[in-house]
């Protein structure tokens, strides 16, 4: 096959005219791409409306935690510290909560006092224990103010099962028995204290009286080791005494 002159002219030019396209075609392409300010005031407010949401759920979780058993709250005073210039508030731990009514037992051995003061009382009838009329007369009147009074709930033998023979009463401070212990600080290491250094100054020993008895004249005790004794303890022994109160808190 023959070519004539003028096409191979022809196709030579083409040739020429491509290569000098390619040749002044240029990519920029930038190194980084930065957001459009757009783009960052949404992503600003969605972050924001996400920290927002957190922080309502977060104080929901405070406010359902507040009362629930095993948290703590201040209520009343009581002198702890040794210095009689002022009192300290006392610090109580939840144990249950009944809509809104709370049962609550005081994190730290307040006060020592002898179960019965009087030798040869009768230890099963807690009814007529000089330690509950200590705590429902002198504790009371030192404790709580008239406003605090009223928020506490009179505690009947319903609630707490302190029946005494064919007697009922009801107390507005009390001691927790044995079964409650039981029920409501299961190990040893929940049952455990420490006296205050104002109870201290009178006894150094960390036990602590219940309202139980299984043994005439003892009566039941919580031991150091967070134990409860077997034979408890002599009724005019000099024992520690973590009051129990059940609260309105709604």
């Amino acid at each position: 096959m023959k070519y004539r002159p003028y096409c191979i002219i022809g196709i030579g030019f083409l040739s020429l005219f491509f290569i000098s396209c390619n040749n002044s075609i240029s990519y920029n392409i930038p190194e980084t791409t930065e957001l459009p300010n757009s783009m960052e005031i949404i992503s600003e407010t969605a972050s924001n409306g996400v920290t927002e949401k957190l922080e309502e759920i977060s104080e929901i979780i405070e406010d359902d935690n507040e009362y629930l058993p095993g948290s703590e709250l201040y209520f009343g005073k009581y002198e702890q510290d040794g210095d009689t210039a002022e009192m300290e508030d006392i610090t109580w731990i939840i144990l249950e909560n009944k809509d809104g009514t709370i049962l609550a037992l005081s994190k730290y051995i307040l006060d020592v006092q002898p179960f019965c003061s009087q030798y040869g009382e009768r230890i099963e009838e807690y009814e007529n224990s000089s330690i509950r009329a200590w705590l429902n007369d002198f504790f009371c009147e030192n404790a709580f103010s008239e406003a605090e009074m009223e928020k506490l709930v009179l505690a009947s033998e319903d609630d707490l099962e302190i029946l005494s023979g064919e007697n009922t009463y009801s107390d507005i401070v009390f001691l927790l028995d044995n079964t409650e212990i039981n029920n409501y600080l299961k190990t040893p290491e929940s049952r455990k204290s420490i006296k205050t250094r104002y109870a201290r100054n009178v006894d150094s020993s960390d036990c602590w009286w219940l309202r139980s008895s299984s043994k005439w004249e003892y009566a039941d005790c919580v031991s150091p080791n967070g134990k409860i004794g077997k034979d408890g303890a002599y009724a005019q022994d000099t024992l520690g005494v973590r009051p129990a109160i059940m609260l309105k808190v709604e």
